[in-house]
């Protein structure tokens, strides 16, 4: 799961701002989120809420890249009261069931009543952040505006594929809009650049009309948009629904994803693996799991560093067999060499000191501490492995 933020415009007086006129970046306002609203009242300012977690990546990196922008600044300090809300503690988990935030980071922005206005979902560089407070401020572009026409019944399909779409990248449920819009489209209508987008976004059922459309007329898609990009959209569209057939326990269904995948791709049976590698994690069959997994990375080239790594660490957790620990070694020197970071070292570190390699387990606990600390990383997991590894030396 993704890990939540929020930025909350709160104010109430000049003085409880956390930065001054004078220093760089987005100004926060400190007290309540009542008192932030009531400043966003008396200021005819939005409230834009920043929900975040001390431990968020992605947090760090709005906070330390994009907040920190000129022209962001300069942007939300005029338009917006900022708010920073930790989700754990205070009023952050109160606030993040009202406003149903279900991925990190959210960005929420509130008119003087407290209704949702705008969100934002994800990572965005000072650009693109810059570009949705703009659409939170444009009475015709914001969220709000689109969900009263929806609500209306009377929006045109454009509306409820912009309403959709924008949920969807908003972690919100779509559904409902979705099938709104594609009832509006015929088949010959769905080739459009457009619909494809719109496939590729919304579509989450592959008995659905729209899947079996784009699995039918498969060579048409290719020709317009390129093998690869159909590959990835079906390998998604595969993936959504087996992991809401995992929710529901729906194990036909979950069949039939994993069935779809592999006669419909042309990826040497890698998409259906890896949803049979997840269903075993699922059910916690660790021993089926490793079997999937050591299979799958026989027979594919994986160059995706974090797959390799959450491979790897799960090894780590719940497979004791030497063999197989030191396939996942393999693994986690893969993904260093494909990306050099705190988190595959770490991994690392605890594959080796549970093999009983003791000083090469204790070389990559340093250099993953080191790493973090360049970087501004949580690293306590790994002091205390490094300690761990420290005391089984004597």
């Amino acid at each position: 799961m993704y890990k939540f933020i929020f930025l909350v415009f709160v104010a109430t007086s000049c003085s409880l701002f956390a930065q001054n006129e004078q220093e760089a970046g987005m100004k926060f306002f400190h007290g309540t989120i009542e008192e932030a609203r009531k400043e966003a009242d008396k200021s005819n300012k939005l409230l834009f809420v920043d929900a975040y977690t001390t431990w968020c990546g992605p947090c760090k990196k709005m906070s330390a890249e994009t907040f920190m922008d000129k022209k962001v600044a300069d942007f939300f300090n005029k338009h917006f009261v900022n708010y920073k809300l930790d989700m754990e503690k205070g009023e952050g988990p109160d606030f993040a069931g009202k406003y149903s935030v279900s991925a990190y980071p959210t960005m929420l922005f509130l008119d003087t009543k407290g209704e949702e206005v705008h969100r934002i979902l994800g990572f965005r560089p000072a650009e693109a952040f810059l570009q949705e407070g703009m659409k939170a401020i444009d009475p015709t572009g914001n969220m709000a505006l689109m969900k009263s026409e929806v609500e209306s019944g009377k929006a045109k399909p454009e509306t409820l594929l912009n309403y959709a779409l924008k949920k969807a990248e908003s972690g919100m449920d779509y559904e409902e809009e979705a099938k709104k819009y594609f009832a509006t489209q015929n088949e010959a209508d769905l080739l459009s650049e457009k619909n494809w987008q719109a496939i590729c976004t919304l579509t989450d059922d592959i008995r659905s009309r729209e899947f079996q459309f784009l699995l039918t007329k498969k060579a048409d898609f290719v020709k317009k948009y390129t093998l690869a990009k159909v590959d990835e959209a079906i390998m998604k569209m595969c993936m959504r629904t087996a992991q809401n057939a995992e929710r529901f326990d729906d194990a036909d269904t979950y069949s039939l994803a994993v069935e779809t995948a592999r006669k419909s791709m042309a990826d040497n049976g890698k998409t259906a693996d890896m949803l049979e590698i997840a269903h075993f994690s699922a059910k916690e069959d660790w021993i089926s799991y490793a079997e999937k997994v050591s299979a799958l990375m026989k027979k594919n080239k994986i160059t995706d560093a974090v797959l390799l790594n959450d491979y790897a660490w799960a090894f780590y957790q719940h497979i004791d067999d030497k063999a197989r620990l030191a396939e996942a070694v393999k693994w986690a020197k893969q993904s260093m060499a494909l990306e050099n970071q705190y988190y595959n070292n770490d991994t690392m570190a605890a594959l080796l000191f549970k093999m009983g390699q003791l000083a090469e387990a204790k070389k990559y606990a340093n250099k993953a501490i080191h790493i973090a600390q360049q970087n501004s990383e949580e690293y306590e997991t790994t002091q205390k492995l490094l300690e761990q590894i420290e005391a089984a030396q004597k």
